[in-house]
C-alpha cells in the first residue's frame, strides 16, 4: 500500500542506551519470564503476562528517552509543523516530560489522549489546529491504536513501541495516511530504539539478555527499515543494522 494508499517515508533510528540500572531491572526480569515459563505449562499464566508487562515497560520509559527527543527537536529547523510526538501509555510521566519540552522549547503544542477524544467537538477543534499549522505539535499516547486519524502527521517521533507486529505495523499506518489538505508528499518516523549500555563500548561482550534486548527491538526495526525510502543511504537505517549485526 505504500506510495499507492499511503505516503513513502523515510526512517531514522534514534538509539537510546538503558542505564545500568535499567538493564540490571531488563535482565532481573527476564530471568523472573524464564522461571515462570519453565514452570507453567498453561500459557495462561497472570504472573507470566504481568512480568512481560513490567519487563516491557522498562524499555518504554527508558529514561535517556526524553534527552534523545531534546537532542532530535534541536535539529530541526524553522517549520516545525504537523509533528507527532508517540508516548507510552504505560507511565503518565513520560507525556508530561515530553510536554515540557515541548514548552520549554516554545513550541505550539497539545496532548491529544482519551481525556481530549472523550469530546467529539474538542478533537476536531484540536485536529483542525493541527492541520492548519496552529498547532505544530501533538503528544499523543494510545490514539492511533484507537481509531483517531491524523493524516496530517508528516513527521512523528515514536518513544513507545509495542512488541505486537499488528500493532507497530497499524500504529505506521496511521501516520503514514495520506492528506491532500496539505498536500503530504511523505513522512518522517524517528523510532526511538533501546539497547543496552554495553554496546557503548566496542570491545564489550554482549549478554545473552543483551542479545534478547536487541532481538526484541530488531523485529520492528528491520521491518520498518526494509519498506523506507532511505534505507540504503548513508546515513539510513541499513547501515546502522549491518553494524548491530555484527555485534550478535
Amino acid at each position: 500500500a505504500i506510495g499507492k494508499c499511503l505516503t513513502p517515508y523515510d526512517y531514522h533510528i534514534v538509539p537510546v542506551h538503558l542505564d545500568y540500572e535499567e538493564m540490571l531491572e531488563f535482565s532481573e526480569l527476564t530471568a523472573k519470564i524464564n522461571s515462570l515459563m519453565w514452570q507453567s505449562d498453561n500459557e495462561d499464566s497472570p504472573q507470566l503476562d504481568q512480568a512481560l508487562r513490567e519487563r516491557r515497560k522498562v524499555i518504554e520509559i527508558a529514561s535517556l528517552k526524553i534527552p534523545a527527543l531534546r537532542n532530535e527537536l534541536s535539529k530541526l529547523e524553522s517549520d516545525v509543523k504537523h509533528t507527532l510526538v508517540y508516548c507510552t501509555d504505560k507511565d503518565p510521566e513520560q507525556l508530561e516530560q515530553a510536554n515540557s519540552l515541548l514548552r520549554e522549547s516554545n513550541l505550539r503544542f497539545r496532548q491529544i489522549t482519551k481525556d481530549e477524544t472523550s469530546s467529539v467537538k474538542l478533537t476536531r477543534q484540536i485536529l483542525e489546529s493541527f492541520r492548519e499549522g496552529s498547532i505544530e505539535v501533538l503528544t499523543a499516547k494510545r490514539v492511533l491504536d484507537e481509531g483517531v486519524n491524523i493524516p496530517e502527521t508528516m513527521r512523528a517521533y515514536v518513544l513507545a513501541s509495542n512488541t505486537v507486529e499488528r500493532q507497530w505495523t497499524q500504529r505506521r499506518g496511521r501516520i503514514l495516511r495520506k492528506s491532500k489538505a496539505i498536500n503530504k508528499q511523505y513522512a518522517e518516523i524517528f523510532d526511538f530504539v533501546v539497547l543496552p549500555p554495553s554496546l557503548l563500548d566496542e570491545n564489550s561482550e554482549l549478554t545473552k539478555d543483551d542479545k534478547q534486548l536487541i532481538k526484541s527491538e530488531l523485529k520492528r526495526v528491520n521491518e520498518f527499515a526494509r519498506l523506507s525510502r532511505n534505507k540504503s543511504d548513508q546515513h539510513g537505517p541499513t547501515k546502522f543494522l549491518n553494524r548491530l549485526n555484527t555485534r550478535l
